[in-house]
């Protein structure tokens, strides 16, 4: 896997996440990306990564894994451009999760191994999540090597049904930005309360984050744990009254469905 050539088209933010995930892991991968122009703040910032840069998109097709890190209506005009340098060694993974395996198959040669996959910005600190579904002529082969890279950074899943790429990409990637509201908010509550706001951010990333460990590592209902803090007319319930009179819930549901319906 080591040896592995990957090849970014595209880079923006979530080629930079990735390469800077990969970066982490300590691999020693051959990296090389493409963006229009060398002056572009893309293009410096993955140079700046030690990437090797390119232009011609074309160009990476040197490359065993090349991923299509673009705009979705980018997809087609980008694999026009290297479908007649796409052998039966390639495996092209495209992160436009929008687009689906059958328009991504119609672009690529049937001999190419093509897999879709949708991530996770916090795939950049080793922390995505990731599901990918593949075309029936990869080959095991191609479908090992391609988890194996995003295994290293976070949790990655090859599934049969790939409607498990478009839950991932409405309540995982979506899943982000909401994580990142509610901690905002409770920093600004622990900021109301008297504490820097540098200090409250840290201390509210901290909480989720040994909040969400334990949820992962004992197997608890979330609700379980809940009600483990909550003392008979104590501070916690308190503040658990608050949040259910103002509908925390609820908004919190209706986001993830109102993102998913938004998708059809």
């Amino acid at each position: 896997m080591e040896s592995a050539k990957i090849g970014f088209i595209g880079a923006g933010n979530m080629a930079q996440a990735v390469v800077k995930g990969l970066l982490l892991s300590g691999k020693d991968f051959n990296l090389s990306a493409s963006a229009t122009k060398e002056t572009s703040s893309t293009y410096q910032k993955m140079k700046s990564l030690g990437v090797n840069m390119h232009v011609k998109n074309v160009e990476l097709c040197q490359c065993h894994v090349i991923v299509l890190a673009v705009k979705p209506y980018l997809v087609a005009k980008v694999m026009d451009e290297i479908k007649d340098d796409l052998k039966s060694h390639h495996v092209v993974v495209s992160l436009a999760a929008a687009v689906k395996l059958a328009d991504l198959s119609k672009c690529a040669p049937s001999n190419v191994g093509v897999v879709r996959a949708s991530i996770t910005t916090s795939v950049s600190v080793q922390s995505g999540v990731t599901t990918m579904v593949a075309t029936p002529n990869t080959t095991s082969e191609q479908k090992k090597l391609v988890t194996d890279i995003f295994s290293l950074v976070g949790h990655c899943e090859m599934v049969d049904d790939e409607g498990y790429v478009d839950y991932n990409t409405t309540f995982c990637g979506c899943g982000v930005a909401y994580m990142c509201m509610a901690l905002e908010a409770y920093a600004d509550g622990g900021v109301l309360i008297g504490l820097q706001r540098k200090k409250a951010i840290e201390l509210a990333a901290k909480t989720m984050i040994g909040t969400a460990k334990m949820i992962l590592e004992t197997g608890q209902h979330p609700g379980e744990l809940k009600d483990a803090v909550c003392s008979p007319k104590g501070l916690t319930i308190l503040g658990v009254q608050s949040l259910e009179r103002s509908g925390f819930r609820s908004s919190i549901i209706d986001a993830v469905d109102t993102a998913h319906r938004g998708r059809h």
